[in-house]
Formats: structure tokens, C-alpha cells, sequence
């Protein structure tokens, strides 16, 4: 019975630490030519790459992209903030860097929400 309590508390750990989340204002939006949508939110950094609204990049289809964008223009408009939760990101700091990928493996975006 102890092994089996041990191994619940680890494996739980180990999953409330994979999985994270970062927010922010929306400081900025671009399309790209490609499709591709890239933000600026907070202190995450510049450029990133959320979705594409032609094609499924990562968890995100065109349909939930174009949703999204939606949202982050309204947040933008609104000055609310936007909350990006990531999993499997071994980096749980809210500072990413410039121009990633946030569809990746490397960090597996898997759910946008609109603050207050």
C-alpha cells in the first residue's frame, strides 16, 4: 500500500510539473503569409508562433486558430489578458524567448484563455 501511495504522490508531481501556464497582455499580433499567428503576450516574448490558420499546428486546427486570433484581438481591443498553458515544457519560466514555436514538442500549447 505505501509503494502504491508513493508512486500516485510521484507520478502526480511529476505531471503538475510538466504542465504550466504563462499570462499576460497582448502587446502585439501578426499574421504571416504562411498562415502562421505570432504574438507578443507579457514578458513571454516576441513573435512566437501560436497556431496557423491553415493548417493543424500542434493541438490547434485552422478552425480553433481562427477562434483564437478572435479572442487575442478582443483581448488586445479589450487590454485583458491572455493565458497560454504548456505541456510537457521543461522551461516553467514565463520568459520563452523570441520567434519559438509554441506547437512544438518543445512546448505543446494546448489551451489559450481570455482573463476577467
Amino acid at each position: 500500500m505505501k509503494k502504491v501511495l508513493l508512486l500516485t504522490t510521484l507520478l502526480t508531481s511529476f505531471s503538475s510539473m510538466a504542465t504550466h501556464h504563462c499570462i499576460g497582455n497582448v502587446n502585439s499580433i501578426a499574421v504571416a503569409g504562411n498562415g502562421n499567428i505570432h504574438v507578443n503576450i507579457g514578458s513571454i516574448g516576441d513573435g512566437n508562433v501560436l497556431c496557423n490558420t491553415g493548417v493543424k499546428l500542434g493541438e490547434y486546427t485552422p478552425e480553433a486558430c481562427n477562434s483564437a486570433l478572435s479572442m487575442i484581438l478582443s483581448a488586445k481591443m479589450a487590454k485583458k489578458k491572455i493565458r497560454l498553458y504548456f505541456r510537457n515544457d521543461t522551461d516553467t519560466s514565463c520568459t520563452k524567448g523570441n520567434w519559438k514555436n509554441f506547437s512544438s514538442s518543445a512546448y505543446q500549447l494546448y489551451y489559450i484563455g481570455l482573463e476577467g
